[in-house]
């Protein structure tokens, strides 16, 4: 299923039946954006892990603003943000605020952070674990409106809504 329009900010998640059981629903979890997918290549995702970092990201919770970096140049933003999630000083507290990517893309090595402007959001994101550093300009509220559609979609898979039986 892809929630969201591809050639802006969409998800795909499906349920692959030969990966899953009656106790894990594993498939395929990936973010489309600009038409390209994120990871490019499939991996076994646990979509039940991933329904949960979704209902976990601060952007889901209220407003993240921009921690006033929003017009520092791409890789700085990348840089700071990263360095927020992930201090070398490990009696800093790890700050998730701008993290927008769930565990499986993380241990697939792709990162997203998202900063929300007055007119727009600036979706930055990495390949290989910085490596590669990217950027999309979103409409703002746009990634947020489509993760809420995918959580939806998910708990109807997890918890389908049950009718009553009305006896004849």
């Amino acid at each position: 299923m892809i929630v969201g329009n591809p050639y802006s900010f969409a998800v795909q998640f499906d349920i692959v039946k030969d990966w899953s059981d009656t106790t894990f629903k594993n498939g395929i979890f990936r973010y489309i954006i600009s038409g390209n997918f994120f990871p490019r290549d499939v991996f076994n995702a646990t979509l039940g892990t991933e329904m949960l970092d979704l209902e976990d990201l601060s952007c889901i919770k209220g407003e993240i603003g921009d921690s006033g970096l929003f017009n520092l140049p791409t890789n700085a933003i990348y840089e700071e943000l990263s360095n927020r999630v992930f201090p070398d000083d490990q009696d800093k507290d790890n700050d998730f605020t701008h993290l927008v990517s769930t565990q499986s893309l993380n241990d697939e090595g792709y990162y997203f952070f998202l900063l929300n402007g007055n007119s727009h959001a600036r979706l930055i994101g990495s390949v290989s674990r910085g490596a590669g550093i990217f950027e999309f300009s979103l409409e703002k509220g746009l990634f947020e409106s489509v993760i809420k559609q995918v959580i939806k979609e998910m708990h109807l898979l997890w918890y389908p809504i049950q009718t009553p039986n009305k006896e004849k």
